[in-house]
């Protein structure tokens, strides 16, 4: 999971590398992200910022939408 700060980081760069919004979504069951334009860069910069973080994406198939494990 990351902290508010943390996403507030990554929808920073995101937006600012890509175009791109995340949208955040932090309900009882966990949290969820979405992307609005999801291209493989956007994809990357994710994969990227949460290794250093210790962590991994994992992506729905329909569409770009991820939970972080």
């Amino acid at each position: 999971m990351l902290n508010l700060f943390e996403v507030s980081e990554l929808k920073k760069m995101i937006t600012s590398e890509t175009g791109a919004e995340l949208h955040f979504h932090d309900t009882c069951g966990g949290q969820y992200f979405m992307v609005t334009q999801c291209t493989g860069k956007a994809v990357g910069l994710i994969w990227s910022f949460l290794k250093e973080k210790k962590q991994t994406a994992v992506f729905s198939e329909e569409e770009c939408a991820f939970t972080i494990k």
